[in-house]
């Protein structure tokens, strides 16, 4: 019998629920409850006992840890005490590493949703509604497929979050009057539509209110490190950077490094250094920029959120530095991220932050003392040998960008007297000893030792600020070093046609990046030449353009020559891609050469230039899922085909677009010497369009400049164009006008 209702006291929504089932017939059968899961994954897959702490211990007994990191029992009945393999914490300690340890890292949330970083809040909080009230959507699957975020925080971080990100999320918009079922997505806000002074009302300023900014170190430690893939995934992205990306500056002395990666996982939150973890996420931003997609699927990534993973860990990286006062004092492992996040900045085509943060490096180095030789009190013997890689690495930097923008270098590394890197793999230094190896027996330090040697002649290109680049002897001279450098490479920095004469010992096994790094060496000394000799080319019957047409024509020897065994596998490989901006780089100079020179090799050199397009292809758009995109790639193959069709309307007499080849001058500075250079050698090109190109270059007119079609001297003609044209452009032109009419 139910029980009476007492009058005067209203009747809840819950008294209404069990009187109306207790009302219910009993013949009705009870709906039966979802079996709550109590256990980790693995556990549950085998059926054994799990005692549900992280990792728990049936799971360490049979080597599952990993396993169950990834996919551990409810947090509703986890245990709130620590496993035995990590060290015993009691209070906020072991709070803060059982959220970085194992729930921080099961956070997976849909491609649509993904937090920016590092301002997102996304993977520290689990609230079903938002602070506007709201619901947020969730994918419909399964549990086992997503694993939710942890429900239950430290205590000094809940607040945080509570008090110091609500002003941030003022920044989507005002917040919605209605409210959102779970299977219902929120409508976007339109930025636009909420103004400064709304943004203010709604969040009104006051120096008492605690920012981000005002926070410790310690949080920034928590929240960075909540931005850490699983441990599986961490350990994956780190083995990929050191077998595919570390040679191209190898700045990282591997052994040390995994030394110090392998404590992470087991060091308490306040102890992570998070210049360190710097260093960390910019090898996660470039391994996760160039992975396969196969790769990465084995690894759990989800290969269409791979582009935005890699621009979130890059920005993770310069929040870690920020937030560590790398700027207040330098040390050595900073200038170590600058060098590797080099690679990210020319994968992006950030030429200018690359230059921005070159400045700040080498005051950073001078601060640190590398300019100048160790000294004698320092006896870590690894630490000495990592200054002199890191300073020479700057030097090359500095030096490589004044050739690339035709601007002076920042140091005078020509004048540096700190030795060049040791010949040793990472396996034969260490802080006690370094056992240093002939130059004729390859190794990890081969390339940057003559790397160093090459980028210090070149820096002298700029004395007294380059005033003797115009002079014939000078530049002849710098050449002479060059070529004695390269006289003096061993044996597999050699011409693969002479190895293979000579009968040249064969490379070590897994020593294949020998010759890429000999490729990058002599593609970068080829390119330079071509640079040094430009403003001899005036006169093709000269030295220094059949100088010239050589470089040009070996810039892509030894590409071809490690393309030619496989070119299936040549395509494919992570390193082409890796350290694609020096090929686009190599590819664009010839490029330019072929459409202003037009040598007696053109065919040849457009050959090569086709090839390296060809091999850099990306996929058809809507063949995969992988949404990376390299932009030096990309970019770099626009500007290729646009000089290869300038180059065919040119030699076919078609009509030529009205900027003409002065329009490539942007596309173009980065790697010719900067825009103004560019310019000027393209006005060349510009002025062969009127008809006059065999009068300039041979000295002898092999037509008459009367040859020129009537839209070309219409374009003469036309004032607007005349800006384009700068002062070297008419005194060619007077030349070839009077040379011109001695033969009429």
């Amino acid at each position: 019998m139910p029980q009476p209702l007492r009058p005067g006291l209203p009747l809840s929504e819950a008294g209404l629920g069990r009187l109306s089932q207790e009302q219910e017939p009993k013949s009705k059968p009870k709906k039966t409850r979802n079996r709550r899961i109590l256990s980790c994954l693995p556990c549950r897959l085998h059926k054994l006992k799990c005692d549900r702490t992280i990792p728990c211990h049936t799971c360490r007994q049979y080597n599952r840890q990993d396993q169950c990191r990834l996919h551990p029992a409810p947090e509703s009945v986890i245990k709130r005490g620590l496993a035995p393999s990590l060290p015993q914490m009691s209070g906020k300690k072991a709070t803060s590493a059982l959220i970085t340890q194992s729930s921080i890292t099961k956070v997976v949330l849909p491609a649509s949703t993904l937090p920016s970083t590092p301002l997102s809040v996304a993977a520290i909080t689990n609230t079903s509604e938002d602070d506007y009230g709201f619901t947020n959507s969730q994918p419909n699957v399964s549990s086992d497929q997503v694993r939710t975020a942890p429900t239950t925080l430290d205590s000094d971080l809940q607040s945080i979050i509570e008090t110091r990100l609500r002003p941030m999320q003022y920044a989507r918009g005002s917040p919605p009057s209605h409210q959102y079922s779970p299977n219902t997505a929120p409508p976007p806000v339109k930025e636009a539509s909420l103004s400064v002074a709304s943004l203010a009302l709604q969040n009104p300023f006051s120096s008492k209110t605690p920012t981000l900014f005002d926070e410790p170190q310690l949080f920034w430690k928590r929240y960075l490190l909540s931005l850490l893939p699983a441990q599986t995934q961490a350990d994956l992205l780190v083995t990929y950077f050191f077998e595919n990306i570390n040679w191209i500056y190898h700045a990282i002395h591997a052994p040390s490094f995994r030394a110090q990666y392998s404590m992470l996982w087991s060091k308490s939150v306040e102890d992570v250094d998070l210049i360190w973890l710097s260093l960390l996420f910019i090898m996660f931003s470039l391994s996760s920029l160039y992975i396969p997609a196969p790769m990465a699927e084995a690894a759990g990534f989800e290969v269409s959120d791979l582009a935005a993973l890699s621009h979130r860990w890059y920005s993770a990286s310069r929040q870690s530095l920020q937030s560590g006062g790398y700027e207040s004092k330098p040390t050595l492992i900073q200038l170590q991220v600058f060098i590797v996040t080099q690679l990210y900045w020319y994968g992006t085509k950030d030429i200018e932050a690359l230059n921005t943060h070159l400045a700040q490096a080498i005051r950073q180095g001078q601060a640190l003392g590398l300019d100048r030789e160790s000294p004698p009190s320092m006896s870590d013997c690894l630490e000495r040998e990592l200054r002199h890689r890191v300073w020479w690495d700057l030097a090359g930097a500095d030096t490589f960008q004044s050739l690339c923008l035709g601007r002076p270098p920042l140091l005078q590394s020509h004048l540096s007297n700190v030795p060049f890197p040791s010949n040793c793999n990472d396996v034969d230094i260490n802080s006690v000893c370094a056992q240093v190896k002939p130059l004729n027996e390859p190794t990890e330090m081969s390339m940057h030792h003559f790397r160093g040697r090459i980028f210090k002649v070149f820096n002298k290109l700029w004395l007294d600020n380059g005033a003797n680049l115009g002079s014939h002897d000078f530049v002849s001279s710098i050449d002479a070093e060059l070529t004695a450098i390269t006289d003096q490479f061993p044996w597999y920095f050699k011409d693969p046609a002479r190895s293979v004469e000579s009968k040249a010992p064969a490379l070590p096994p897994n020593f294949g990046f020998v010759l890429w790094g000999h490729h990058l060496l002599d593609s970068c000394i080829a390119v330079q030449r071509v640079r040094m000799y430009r403003p001899f080319l005036q006169l093709k019957a000269g030295e220094m353009f059949q100088r010239c047409v050589t470089a040009g024509s070996s810039t892509l020897t030894l590409y071809k020559a490690l393309r030619s065994p496989d070119e299936a596998r040549f395509r494919r490989s992570d390193k082409l891609r890796i350290q694609a901006y020096h090929v686009i780089s190599a590819a664009i100079v010839l490029a330019t050469f072929l459409l202003v020179e037009q040598p007696a090799n053109a065919a040849s050199i457009r050959h090569d230039i086709e090839m390296i397009a060809s091999d850099l292809q990306p996929p058809a758009p809507g063949t995969t899922e992988d949404k990376r995109s390299i932009a030096t790639i990309d970019d770099g193959l626009k500007v290729l085909h646009q000089i290869l069709s300038i180059s065919d309307d040119k030699a076919f007499n078609l009509s030529q677009d009205t900027a003409g080849p002065a329009a490539l001058a942007p596309g173009i500075s980065s790697v010719f010497g900067g825009e103004a250079t560019a310019r000027r050698y393209l006005e060349r090109c510009a002025f062969k369009y009127l008809g006059c190109d065999d009068v300039i270059h041979n000295g002898q007119p092999m037509a008459s400049a009367t040859s020129a079609s009537a839209s070309s001297w219409e374009a003469l003609m036309d004032p607007s164009s005349w800006g384009e044209w700068g002062d070297g452009f008419w005194a060619e032109l007077d030349l070839a006008m009077g040379e011109g009419s001695g033969e009429m």
